[in-house]
């Protein structure tokens, strides 16, 4: 927003970092969808898969009602509101990341998909992200990042979770955000 239409907001960001953020929101609502397809009639399924399936219910729930349905029935919604859409040439909004310095951190952990949650690659957040820093470095950009932190993902309370903010190397990060500032 602060690239694209300026007159919304003061913020200029200077540089964009997340952990493991959902960028491609259409996509993350199909897989949703796949994920309530090939498990929702599932039973006996374990703790961990019934929660990817209630987080699946739930973004598909709450996507339907921002973005007013479907994203086949409403892409502009979708492409509005992500940060990245694979399905656009210019790379939807990350078209206004091609000069700035960006940073996604990610663990990518394959087999803990597989087991805890039923997801493949496509599943997955790394597979919009690094097509995201794709998309970027291809364009041009030569400071946008795509940082694995496999196998760092663990909860407060020692169980492994690959979305957990620990993939992130703090002293690492802030380096990296001190010396963009500072460029």
């Amino acid at each position: 927003m602060a690239k694209d239409n300026s007159n919304k907001t003061s913020i200029i960001p200077a540089a964009v970092f997340g952990v493991d953020p959902p960028v491609d929101l259409a996509g993350l609502y199909n897989t949703s969808k796949r994920d309530i397809m090939m498990n929702g009639d599932k039973v006996g399924l374990s703790p961990g898969k019934m929660n990817g399936l209630r987080e699946a219910k739930m973004i598909m729930e709450e996507y339907y009602k921002m973005y007013g349905g479907e994203p086949d029935k409403h892409p502009e919604r979708y492409i509005q509101c992500s940060m990245y859409s694979r399905s656009e040439k210019d790379g939807g909004n990350a078209k206004f990341l091609k000069n700035l310095p960006v940073r996604v951190y990610c663990d990518p952990d394959i087999l803990w998909a597989l087991k805890e949650r039923n997801r493949d690659y496509y599943d997955i957040n790394a597979a919009n992200l690094s097509s995201m820093i794709n998309f970027l470095n291809m364009s041009g950009n030569k400071e946008a990042e795509f940082i694995p932190a496999i196998g760092k993902g663990y909860r407060l309370d020692g169980t492994r979770h690959p979305h957990s903010w620990s993939i992130v190397e703090p002293i690492d990060c802030l380096n990296w955000i001190v010396n963009t500032l500072n460029k």
